[in-house]
């Protein structure tokens, strides 16, 4: 499966993310095991391919996948991609990315933007980075360039 990249929790349970897999953990509520460990079987191989790709809020996680972008609640099933028609420009980019693509799940932005959205922050050996931003409730994907190198994302309040 590859090493631990990232964990996560969602509810009760944690998930150990590895690069081509998801682990399971689930408290006993005993002293001896303490937990369950055990592979997540839905979505076999998919994993957080990219370690700071890997992005919580509340139930969702959102990730960069070997091969697609990949967005995750347990309470609504296994992984699904959500790249779309973006995703091999997204995959040309993180290809050619000069060090760690860095992801974020926001739960909602102003100008406009309202909703969940994942960015995935990708810097560039030149010192210019691109964002990919995915919108969930329109199931749309945009990107814009930047002409320096993001390195993280976080939320900002203005007014």
């Amino acid at each position: 499966k590859g090493s631990i990249t990232g964990y996560a929790t969602q509810g009760t349970l944690g998930y150990i993310y590895e690069q081509r897999g998801i682990t399971v953990v689930t408290p006993t509520g005993s002293i001896s095991p303490s937990f369950y460990i055990e592979p997540y079987n839905q979505g076999r191989g998919t994993g957080n391919f990219y370690p700071y790709s890997l992005s919580q809020y509340g139930n969702w996680t959102c990730f960069a996948a070997e091969d697609d972008i990949t967005s995750f609640n347990p309470l609504l099933g296994p992984p699904v991609p959500i790249g779309g028609t973006a995703s091999r420009s997204i995959y040309n980019d993180l290809y050619n990315a000069a060090g760690n693509p860095v992801g974020k799940l926001f739960p909602t932005l102003s100008a406009g933007q309202q909703g969940l959205q994942y960015w995935l922050a990708i810097p560039f050996p030149n010192g210019q980075s691109k964002i990919w931003m995915y919108q969930f409730d329109s199931n749309t994907w945009t990107s814009q360039q930047y002409p320096f190198s993001v390195t993280c994302i976080d939320l900002i309040a203005t007014s």
